[in-house]
């Protein structure tokens, strides 16, 4: 009984970890950006200013710390969905499921009549 939870802790511990500092870097660095379109008052002046900008305004600006926080969020979530996936020679059948209304077997080579295409367009449209 106890490996089978250090098992399930490891490996919750582990699919936390591994996309965790990739979310902080790239929502660090896209928030950089926004922060630099919506308002450009230390552009221009350097690295140090720059950065010295960016940490003044996630101390005292709710939303831009909402905005990172959300943009961390979404990245957790997409790396552990799409971004993370092992692509095989066919990379969207792997991600999206089958286009079409038939799937092939490679082994036999007989058609087989799916619904996966019209699962994932209403799955799309309830969001």
């Amino acid at each position: 009984m106890k490996t089978i939870i250090g098992k399930i802790t490891i490996d919750i511990l582990t699919s936390i970890y591994q996309p965790f500092w990739f979310a902080i870097l790239l929502s660090i660095m896209t928030m950089f950006f926004y922060l630099y379109v919506k308002c450009p008052e230390g552009a221009g002046k350097g690295w140090k200013a720059a950065i010295w900008t960016w940490i003044d305004h996630f101390k005292r600006d709710r939303e831009f710390r909402k905005k990172y926080i959300l943009f961390f969020y979404i990245t957790m979530v997409l790396f552990k969905t799409l971004i993370n996936r092992d692509m095989w020679m066919n990379s969207l059948c792997d991600v999206w499921g089958v286009w079409g209304i038939y799937r092939y077997n490679t082994v036999t080579g007989q058609r087989i009549l799916t619904s996966e295409c019209i699962e994932n367009f209403s799955c799309s449209c309830r969001i």
